[in-house]
Parts: structure tokens; sequence; C-alpha cells
């Protein structure tokens, strides 16, 4: 992946000091892509509509229905359509306040291991 936009803390487009798009590159550009990946539904982005979780499946509206199996081989998944992964295991998953969290460690083609907050 040479490179992709710097997303902020409010995952909005972030700017540089010249106030012009700012980009990134290497694992924190991978960690950020795996991360909007993993938050997608399919369906949800208008140019790639098979990517990401497939909501029904995975049923998230109610903490007492999720099944942290499946949406873990999902998030796994999407993690490892980016060639730069090697391998991926969803470490902790919490949901709170209609909210899901959780941890994602990757192995990247270079053998280093990153964390990823989702």
């Amino acid at each position: 992946m040479e490179k992709t936009m710097f997303l902020n803390k409010n995952w909005d487009i972030g700017l540089d000091e010249n106030h012009n798009l700012a980009w990134t590159s290497g694992k924190y550009a991978v960690a950020q892509n795996v991360a909007c990946a993993c938050r997608a539904f399919t369906e949800d982005m208008y140019f790639n509509q098979e990517d990401g979780i497939p909501h029904f499946y995975t049923d998230i509206s109610n903490s007492r229905q999720i099944n942290p199996a499946l949406l873990a081989y999902y998030m796994e998944r999407e993690a490892l359509k980016f060639p730069e992964v090697r391998s991926a295991k969803l470490g902790s998953l919490s949901f709170e306040d209609r909210v899901l969290h959780g941890d994602l460690q990757l192995i990247l083609e270079t053998g280093e291991a990153i964390n990823v907050s989702i």
C-alpha cells in the first residue's frame, strides 16, 4: 500500500501543516484501512458493495444476539483482504451503549505485529 488519506481522531479527513489533504503510509495506513474495513457493513460502501461485515448475519443491534465467533470470523476475513496482512486474530470484544469495541492483532508480511482498535 503506497499511501492512504490520513483520518483524524473523529475519522474525518485530516489536513497537514500546509492545510493540504494529509496522507499516511506504512503500518499506520494498514491499521487505519483494516479498521475502516471492519467498521463497514456490506452495501455501505458505494464502490465496494460486497466488502464489509454482513449486518444481517451478524446482528449487533442487541448485545444478547451477538455471536462473537462469527463476528471474529468476518473481521479477520476483512483484514486478510489486505495484501500487507499475513494473519489476523480478534483479541478482545466488548459491547457498551450499543457501540462495539474490539482489538484486532495483525501480523504483517514484514513479520511486524500491530494492534488495531475497532
